[in-house]
């Protein structure tokens, strides 16, 4: 038999045990812990890099349809057509388009957008700075939403 003290001691740990295990369900996300938070984040970044890999991959195989397939709606009505996202993507930012070469550099989150920065190396040697902005879209699959070109080398050094 146990004493009364051990029994308080019981029950103590027994509602303690109850209430940790119940928190979870209760916690309000923003406080929710921290690992949880990481471990999302880099899923989410993972899924972003693989639609970079994706479009990357269609540039340099000059496959337009894949490439416009990996947009947001947003550019897709703006450019209407696979033919006309690629073409601009060829004017206006050669060095994506003839890419030899990339490497993923640091990324942000910045309100409910992912922007990543890739550095790309192009058939002459030169580099170039890019920022590709993605958001996910209504059914949670990244989309690019967007590029920057920040720097362009026009000599290897």
């Amino acid at each position: 038999m146990w004493t009364a003290s051990e029994t308080v001691k019981l029950l103590v740990t027994s509602v303690f045990i109850g209430c940790l295990m119940a928190l979870p369900s209760f916690w309000p996300e923003k406080h929710a812990p921290a690992t949880t938070e990481v471990q999302a984040r880099e899923i989410d970044l993972a899924a972003a890099k693989n639609v970079i890999r994706e479009q990357l991959k269609a540039f340099r195989l000059r496959h337009a349809r894949e490439a416009y397939l990996l947009v947001s709606d947003t550019l897709q009505r703006k450019y209407k057509s696979p033919g006309r996202f690629f073409k601009s993507i060829q004017s206006s930012y050669r060095p994506l388009y003839n890419h030899l070469s990339y490497s993923f550099l640091e990324s942000a989150y910045v309100n409910g957008i992912l922007i990543q920065k890739i550095e790309l190396t192009t058939h002459d040697g030169s580099s170039h700075l890019l920022l590709c902005r993605l958001r996910m879209n209504e059914n949670n699959i990244w989309k690019i939403d967007g590029f920057t070109l920040l720097q362009s080398d026009a000599q290897p050094i």
